[in-house]
């Protein structure tokens, strides 16, 4: 019995550890193969890599899904993969912020319209830094054809900054647009012909005359439909992609050109041959800037005569001579062109000729504004209601150096601006400072010796008015020739004249008072005069009783007569008519 318990204690010991070897048999031919299917990828790939062949990288390609690598020893999910109902839990988690939804698979992401600085020789350096950057949001090939880059300079016109041509496409992220004269113009991958402003936009792309994106920096009012921002200080707006909206960077918190993606742009041939040299040909109606730096100087809008008079003052303060070919007038929404040139330091009127003629005196400002050839504005002035015939609306420097726009008389077409508050007046006339008008001067009694006019004496006895300059009578001072004021006058010692005595105010010394009267006096005075006619009422009564009393029977009687008089005539011609 020992022996045989021995036996089965050992086989069952034995049957056991058969058991587990076979139970753990699948997970490791499950880890045999999954070592062996690795072996096999890994080494498919040297041989496709010595072969030259490529394989797709899904990581760069955003049109294939990404498929995520999974560690074979990783079986916390319990599945091991193999289960079919565990595809979700497999995908990685996906921290980056949602896109925002985008009306075009183009946006613009970011724009700097530049800022001043210099090199390192001192030079100044204007529009530094400016770009516009768009972004595909595809994330992979875009055609560009039918897309169109317009800027609005402030005037209500619109200027195309860049139109993609048919067959342009990009394969990148990111494509750089700079202006051309900009100190980076050469890090871009286009550049165009037109400056941006720091208070001026919107900047809109469109897409088959359709807008699709814009950004603005602009008033409130003229901003209305774009994505708007504040206006441009140093500083970059840039694209919040997961808000949509766009916020303002410090210019080096944001450097375009030292983010190192390939826009992968290609152009048809035509663009980035050798004879445009990688740069697109600007439209013919962007011209260079050259009007930069004219000023405003005089207006002359009330003429005396004629229109003709009517002129607009330019002053040049800059080193060069400046020729105003291609710059232009805005006035009224519309646009006059100018032509002449204006020597360096030199002030130069441009007569309207017929062309268009100014408001004389606007009941509102009226406002003109000098434009570049690039179509940038210059300057702008608007004179106010207030202007005089024979009168001219120009800038005047005080002596401190501060300017202001004045109204003055003195008109000076080509010269510099003096300011004269009163008009000229003609021979013989004056001009009264109170009233601004030319008054008579008054008449002299003068003699005439060669050239020289003298101012003849007054007779013994008399004296000149300072007032008129009249000769005057000298008022006799010895009162024994002077005749006795009558009774009631008395001799002014000033003039020597007679004046009547001023009678004294005996009642000045004594205050008038008021009478008061009070509501009860005035009720018992209005009983009393009741009473006193109710009284005579009763005593005529009373006396006259009896001739009343037979006044009203007499009068009863001649009712009743007139009353049976009716009745009986009533009643006759009611019996005429039975009959």
């Amino acid at each position: 019995m020992k022996q045989f318990l021995s036996h089965f204690q050992t086989n069952f010991i034995l049957g056991v550890t058969l058991l587990c070897n076979v139970a753990a048999l699948p997970n490791d031919l499950i880890s045999l193969i999954q070592e062996t299917s690795s072996l096999d990828t890994s080494s498919q790939s040297t041989l496709d890599s010595a072969e030259g062949s490529t394989i797709p990288d899904q990581s760069t390609n955003p049109g294939s899904p990404t498929q995520p690598s999974k560690d074979p020893d990783d079986n916390s999910d319990g599945n091991n993969g193999d289960d079919g109902d565990g595809g979700e839990d497999d995908d990685p988690k996906d921290d980056s912020p949602e896109l925002f939804d985008f009306n075009s698979d183009l946006i613009i992401r970011a724009v700097n319209p530049g800022y001043t600085t210099t090199d390192s020789d001192g030079n100044k350096l204007n529009e530094a830094g400016e770009f516009i950057e768009l972004e595909n949001l595809t994330g992979s090939e875009l055609a560009l054809a039918g897309y169109t880059l317009q800027y609005d300079y402030g005037s209500g016109n619109t200027m195309t900054l860049f139109t993609f041509p048919e067959g342009s496409y990009m394969t990148g992220k990111r494509l750089l647009l700079s202006y051309k004269s900009s100190s980076d113009a050469d890090k871009a991958d286009l550049t165009y012909s037109r400056s941006l402003a720091t208070e001026a936009g919107p900047l809109v792309l469109f897409y088959e005359d359709e807008m699709v994106d814009s950004v603005c920096w602009r008033s409130d009012t003229y901003c209305a439909g774009y994505n708007k921002i504040s206006k441009f200080n140093k500083t970059v707006a840039v694209r919040d992609l997961s808000l949509g909206d766009f916020k303002q960077l410090a210019k080096d918190e944001y450097l375009p050109y030292e983010i190192d993606e390939p826009s992968g742009l290609y152009l048809p041939l035509g663009y980035d041959d050798e004879d445009n040299d990688g740069e697109e040909d600007p439209p013919e109606e962007q011209k260079a800037p050259q009007c930069r730096g004219l000023e405003f100087s005089e207006l002359l809008t009330y003429y005396a005569e004629d229109k003709s008079e009517q002129f607009i003052e330019l002053f040049n303060p800059t080193g060069s001579d400046i020729i105003l070919d291609g710059c232009q007038l805005n006035y009224k929404k519309k646009l006059y062109d100018l032509s002449g040139n204006v020597p360096s330091g030199a002030y130069y009127a441009y007569y309207l000729d017929g062309q268009f003629s100014l408001t004389k005196n606007p009941k509102d400002p009226s406002l003109l504004t000098l434009i570049d050839a690039d179509g940038e504005p210059i300057d702008e002035v608007a004179y106010p209601n207030g202007q005089k015939k024979s009168t001219s609306y120009s800038r005047i420097f005080a002596e401190d150096g501060t300017e202001s726009w004045q109204v003055t008389y003195a008109i000076t077409p080509g010269a510099e601006n003096i300011y004269q508050k009163f008009r000229n007046c003609e021979e013989g006339k004056i001009i009264n400072e109170a009233t601004g008008n030319c008054v008579k001067v008054t008449s002299l009694k003068a003699s005439t010796s060669s050239t020289t006019k003298t101012i003849a004496p007054c007779p013994a006895g008399q004296y000149r008015n300072p007032l008129t300059n009249r000769c005057k009578k000298v008022a006799t001072t010895t009162s024994s020739t002077l005749k006795e004021c009558a009774e009631g006058y008395e001799r002014n010692p000033e003039t020597n004249r007679c004046r009547k005595i001023k009678q004294p105010n005996d009642g000045a010394d004594y205050a008038i008072s008021p009478t008061e009267t009070s509501n009860q006096t005035v009720f018992i005075g209005i009983g009393i005069v009741a009473i006193i006619i109710l009284l005579g009422a009763v005593y005529t009564i009373l006396q006259f009783r009896q001739e009343i009393a037979r006044a009203a029977r007499k009068a009863r009687q001649r009712l009743d007569c007139i009353r049976k008089d009716l009745i009986a005539r009533c009643i006759g011609r009611h019996r005429d008519k039975k009959s």
